[in-house]
């Protein structure tokens, strides 16, 4: 027979070691369990090293929010210049920014199309963030591009390219409004140029031939046309294209009627024919000269052009053609399409 002290006794270690069992068992069993699952986070910036071949010193690749999508890459290059791209969700290049060396200020910005890689939009900046070129496509298709003077405002250029492959660049003074130059550029032709004096007027215009020859117009201050060379390619040194006169054609005030065409010889310098004309533009008579640029002889023409008389000089009358000064010469001009021989600007 227990006695109660003796039954509370008991009851009391039963219930301890019940207690220490059974927390036994739960830390044990917590030791072999597998751990709770834990939620992933996706890698958002990789960091690709580059080699030194390559000019590049890292590429940091920047992924969406799932991990996965790269939606901007960072380029470092090893002269301190910072390149970054945005892609489109499809993976498609977007838009891009260049930085000068020092990564700070931009040096090109570019706009992308639908494909990833066709220029749609692009500005170039200089070292000081002046503005130095802007391209952009325009509505009917043709691409402009624009180069800007030193204050990144006034234009210097402006050329359009269409969409057979022709080109046509107009060139402005310093002021950024009066012409210097229109160069047009055929597709698979030859170039022909027009130049404006100070004050944008036009002076003369210059069309290459596919002979390697070139015509030149020069015209008046009133517009007409003053007179006509053509010109043949002579090369006067190995390291510049030179040109020999061939002929010059003078116009009456009309700028359409002819008065005068000379003919030169094979040195470019001296008088072969003068051909003069009438007022109605037939031709009046014709004048042959000797090597030395004396008079030989001359033809008089009828209407309709045959020779209806002839007159001889001797050489020791000394009668020469006289024609006014530059006639005879290639006009002077700055070529803003040539920074090798632009000048004022």
């Amino acid at each position: 027979m227990l006695t109660p002290t003796l039954r509370s006794t008991i009851l009391v270690a039963f219930v301890l070691g019940t207690t220490l069992t059974l927390g036994g068992c739960s830390k044990e069993d917590s030791s072999t369990s597998s751990p709770p699952p834990q939620r992933t986070n996706p890698q958002k910036v990789r960091v690709e090293l580059r080699p030194p071949e390559s000019g590049e010193r890292l590429r940091r690749h920047i992924y969406g929010a799932d991990g996965v999508t790269e939606v901007e890459m960072q380029i470092e290059y090893a002269d301190g210049r910072m390149e970054y791209q945005y892609f489109r969700k499809d993976g498609t290049l977007k838009e891009s920014k260049e930085t000068h060396p020092g990564g700070r200020t931009v040096k090109r910005h570019a706009l992308y199309g639908a494909d990833g890689t066709t220029v749609i939009a692009e500005e170039k900046y200089r070292v000081d963030g002046t503005l130095e070129t802007e391209f952009k496509h325009l509505a009917d298709g043709r691409a402009q591009t624009t180069t800007y003077q030193s204050d990144g405002k006034k234009p210097f250029s402006v050329e359009i390219e269409s969409t057979d492959g022709s080109k046509l660049a107009t060139y402005y003074r310093t002021d950024g409004t009066t012409l210097w130059a229109i160069v047009k550029m055929p597709a698979g032709g030859l170039r022909e140029v027009e130049y404006y004096g100070d004050t944008g007027k036009l002076e003369h215009r210059r069309v290459y031939r596919a002979d390697n020859g070139m015509d030149i117009t020069v015209y008046r201050a009133d517009g007409t046309v003053s007179h006509k060379q053509s010109w043949r390619l002579s090369y006067g040194g190995w390291w510049y294209r030179s040109y020999v006169l061939e002929s010059v054609i003078e116009y009456a005030a009309d700028g359409t009627t002819p008065v005068r065409e000379l003919k030169m010889l094979f040195d470019g310098k001296t008088i072969d024919e003068a051909t003069r004309y009438n007022s109605d533009g037939t031709k009046a008579s014709i004048r042959h000269f000797r090597a030395d640029g004396t008079l030989e002889k001359e033809q008089f023409l009828s209407a309709d052009g045959k020779v209806k008389k002839t007159e001889t000089h001797r050489a020791d009358e000394g009668i020469r053609e006289s024609v006014e000064k530059g006639r005879l010469a290639e006009p002077a001009f700055d070529d803003p399409s040539d920074p090798n021989k632009r000048r004022g600007f």
